[in-house]
């Protein structure tokens, strides 16, 4: 097995339906012995690189429902040079490219259970925990659960029927409790341990997933510092990373933050003390009140160096999907509060999802529990402005901006600053 892995792997006359066949048939045999457990350890092995090399052998193996067969034979007291290449197998076929929807029949087979049957047995029920021994073995476990509940958002596609979590992912909570005991293991910098840095990214991943209504189950289990720690920890080493704008993996740790922010109001504190340390917006909106000044162009202490600034400066983003994301992150800090929002960033910064949502010149009462009512009566006040005209002089377009801000203060879409 070893020499057709390094050899003939590759090639077109090995890649073929019928060795897949033959060679799962010995590799997924039930209950090996020990004198066969090598053997079979390397056919499963080979298996994998035949369905990552050739996806038409994964879709053979799906024909054959080699993946149930699989699955049936999960068990977390597997030898683990066993079990890896098992989960590797789950994992390639489970990945949800174009119409495939094996990673719904995996979860509807059960799936999940056995991966949360492997969690306890590695975790829950470790004494030794956390073994960085069995780290590869997480992470495995992990991306594949991502995989099977990519689909758990589409439950709430049902008109008037209630979404039912515990039907598709039994041991639902436990399962995202063992989560974030492998979340909170404390890390002082991602190069002490890669391992555990890159297993703290697939529990992220597995985040994502979580229905937005059930989001506060982050800080409700377990031990809540330590998940909001090792949450802000991860934000600060990514934002300062070499490249770190251009990784997808900020996209998904700003997702994660800002889907918590926006359903978890007592984690908005600590947030505020993590990105913006030194700041209060209560303090500076009494100080402003008192000198009687309208919100400043740019954000307070826009030089300093805080993870809160960094993020400020991707809301100008030419990436869309980091600016997006960015935007909301901060939104969602001050609790959809357009004033604080704008306090927060600055005008010339918040002025793109103010514009968006049509909350120009709606104060600091507006909150998310007002914002939709008060958006569609500001939509009836907008002031119609003079458009841009092609081969304006520079005195044209001063004249025009002009014309336009009058009208804006005029409906008081926008405050002029008092001086």
């Amino acid at each position: 097995m070893r020499l057709l892995i390094r050899e003939e792997a590759g090639s077109a006359e090995f890649l073929t339906e019928e060795n897949l066949l033959k060679i799962s048939q010995f590799a997924l045999e039930e209950h090996p012995s020990a004198t066969q457990l090598p053997a079979k350890i390397e056919s499963a092995k080979c298996l994998v690189n035949m369905i990552f090399k050739t996806p038409a052998l994964a879709d053979a193996m799906i024909k054959l429902q080699l993946h149930f067969k699989i699955l049936q034979n999960l068990n977390p007291k597997t030898d683990e040079g066993y079990l890896f290449p098992q989960l590797r197998i789950l994992f390639l076929l489970s990945r949800p490219v174009g119409d495939s929807d094996i990673y719904r029949k995996l979860a509807d087979h059960g799936a999940i259970e056995k991966l949360y049957q492997i969690l306890k047995f590695y975790i829950d029920d470790n004494p030794q925990f956390p073994d960085p021994r069995h780290y590869f073995i997480l992470k495995e476990v992990l991306q594949l659960l991502f995989n099977l509940t990519i689909g758990m958002g589409s439950l709430n596609s049902k008109p008037n029927e209630p979404m039912d979590y515990q039907t598709y992912v039994p041991n639902y909570e436990e399962v995202v409790g063992s989560l974030l005991r492998v979340f909170g293991i404390p890390l002082e910098s991602p190069s002490a341990c890669p391992q555990l840095f890159d297993l703290k990214n697939c529990c992220l991943n597995c985040f994502v997933n979580i229905p937005l209504d059930y989001y506060r189950i982050l800080v409700v289990l377990g031990d809540q510092t330590a998940t909001l720690k090792s949450l802000f920890d991860l934000l600060e080493w990514e934002i300062r990373s070499d490249g770190g704008s251009e990784k997808k993996s900020i996209v998904t740790i700003f997702m994660v933050v800002q889907y918590l922010l926006s359903k978890e109001p007592d984690a908005r504190p600590y947030a505020m003390t993590r990105l913006f340390p030194g700041r209060n917006l209560e303090t500076e909106r009494e100080e402003s009140e008192k000198k009687g000044e309208s919100i400043n162009m740019d954000a307070i202490n826009k030089d300093a160096d805080t993870v809160g600034n960094m993020i400020i400066k991707y809301m100008s983003s030419m990436n869309m999907a980091i600016k997006f994301v960015a935007n909301e992150l901060l939104f969602s800090l001050v609790g959809e509060n357009a004033d604080d929002f704008v306090r927060l960033t600055g005008f010339g910064n918040a002025a793109g999802l103010l514009a968006m949502r049509n909350l120009f010149g709606m104060g600091k009462h507006l909150n998310r529990d007002t914002a939709t009512e008060m958006r569609e009566e500001k939509k009836k006040k907008m002031p119609d402005l003079v458009p841009a005209r092609e081969g304006e002089t520079e005195e044209e377009k001063e004249q025009r901006t002009m014309e336009n801000i009058e009208k804006m203060v005029e409906s008081g879409m926008i405050q002029l600053v008092k001086k």
